[in-house]
């Protein structure tokens, strides 16, 4: 506005995936997506390059806001390195994030990123695409439920080596790769890479200080032995730093 201040920001993924997420091409050399529990999904998490298996550095989501957060690798449109910055909770933290969408917002311990001041609502909704939700249009958030039947070294492995876990009862065949990519702690720190990953789902729990998650976790294995472990309703904090893997809106 007049005043300088951020009334709005977009976060534009700029990929070669765009054809596939809107259903205007087919090459499997770029991607695809996926079929499974009654659900259309992305082959990645929200802002991925690609699906290759090593853990990298992904875009991370405090639960309910609309903004990535990557713990390095960014850059200003000149080419120069730029950080995300980061605060303690303000006042009013529903108005400050969107006027400062790069601020993480720490707090110190694992509770909620906008405090302990009440629910706020129209943030992330099952079965409701809101304007906080970070999905490409036609896409949203899962809901909690959605990973239900996921069973480690059942039809879902995870190798501590490799640093990644597959799931392989997806329809017409194939595997799903979920990286290992850790976490952002309710201090900013990254936490996990290479040892665990979460996803986001976009249900609140009853108490405001969490929300649900998918989480999984390599452990220790006897040669290329698959052992893990996997939780599909996981409560986390929700300042926490965690990624998205976007469904389709049927």
């Amino acid at each position: 506005n007049s005043s300088n201040e951020i009334l709005w920001s977009w976060h534009i993924w700029v990929t070669s995936y765009a054809g596939i997420v809107n259903d205007n091409e087919t090459n499997v050399l770029v991607g695809t997506l996926h079929s499974y529990n009654n659900q259309v999904w992305m082959d990645r998490n929200l802002g991925a390059l690609n699906t290759l298996t090593p853990a990298v550095p992904e875009l991370m989501y405090q639960w309910g806001r609309k903004d990535p957060f990557l713990k390095d690798q960014m850059y200003t449109a000149d080419g120069s390195s730029f950080s995300f910055s980061t605060n303690a909770i303000p006042v009013d933290p529903f108005l400050s994030s969107i006027k400062a969408p790069t601020t993480f917002y720490t707090r110190s311990n694992a509770g909620s990123w906008y405090g302990d001041a009440g629910q706020i609502e129209g943030l992330w909704q099952d079965n409701v695409k809101t304007v906080f939700d970070p999905c490409p249009y036609g896409w949203r958030v899962p809901q909690n439920g959605s990973w239900n039947g996921f069973k480690n070294n059942v039809n879902f492995f995870t190798w501590n080596g490799d640093k990644y876990s597959i799931y392989n009862k997806i329809e017409g065949g194939g595997n799903a790769i979920y990286r290992l990519g850790g976490r952002l702690l309710y201090s900013a720190g990254l936490e996990g890479q290479f040892s665990y990953g979460s996803l986001w789902s976009s249900t609140a729990s009853d108490a405001i200080a969490n929300a649900y998650c998918f989480y999984y976790k390599s452990l220790p294995a006897q040669g290329n032995e698959s052992n893990g472990d996997v939780q599909t309703n996981q409560l986390q904090g929700r300042g926490y730093g965690i990624s998205v893997r976007c469904v389709k809106i049927k």
